[in-house]
């Protein structure tokens, strides 16, 4: 259903791209992404989805989000829904402000968070105890020999005891040819406690 989704959304004229990356040091894992954007004039959508396949099994991950404005200033109103595992959901409210660069953009993005969104597979719904604040910030940067795409999210700890955390991406990509991109993703995750996790995967992007 999820695959049907994403594939609904593949653009006309927009962007869609495969990664097929392994994991460097420690156990075995292969991550496999697909993600989809359309920019238009006043708006931009996204769409990803990203399995980890390793010995313990699966793991799944879906995000898709609408940006929308209504006026020249490169503010946009921002809705986003994540599935992790496909047992947790969580829904994102909130802005997004562009800045431009020669090369590329950087989208701070102020968010409100509810991570009780279908919680149970349940019917929709959204726990008082389930919300907290979310600082998003998004880069994109291509410099024809190789772009940069990054992707930091740092939320505070809701009711519910869940706790705080910090996850970052990084995917930096070398063009071989018009259709095909040699690099790797670099992926940092903390609670601000006891737990920090970095893990680099290398492998290709195929531009579809």
């Amino acid at each position: 259903m999820a695959a049907a989704l994403l594939l609904s959304l593949v653009p006309a004229r927009g962007q869609a791209n495969l990664h097929i990356l392994q994991k460097i040091g420690g156990s075995a894992q292969t991550h496999i992404m697909v993600d989809l954007s359309k920019a238009g004039e006043n708006s931009f959508s996204y769409a990803l989805l990203s399995d980890d396949l390793s010995s313990e099994g699966s793991f799944a991950y879906i995000q898709l989000f609408h940006e929308q404005k209504f006026w020249d200033s490169p503010l946009f109103l921002h809705a986003e829904w994540r599935s992790y595992g496909l047992d947790s959901h969580c829904l994102y409210l909130g802005a997004s402000y562009d800045f431009f660069t020669p090369h590329g953009m950087i989208a701070v993005e102020p968010l409100l968070r509810n991570n009780s969104f279908f919680e149970g597979n349940h019917f929709p719904a959204l726990k008082s105890d389930g919300f907290s604040a979310q600082l998003s910030i998004i880069t994109g940067h291509d410099w024809g020999w190789c772009n940069l795409n990054s992707f930091t999210d740092i939320w505070t700890a809701p009711r519910d005891g869940s706790g705080a955390g910090w996850y970052s991406e990084a995917w930096l990509y070398f063009p071989v040819t018009d259709w095909l991109q040699l690099g790797g993703i670099g992926c940092f995750s903390s609670d601000f406690a006891a737990f920090t996790q970095l893990s680099v995967f290398l492998g290709v992007k195929f531009n579809m």
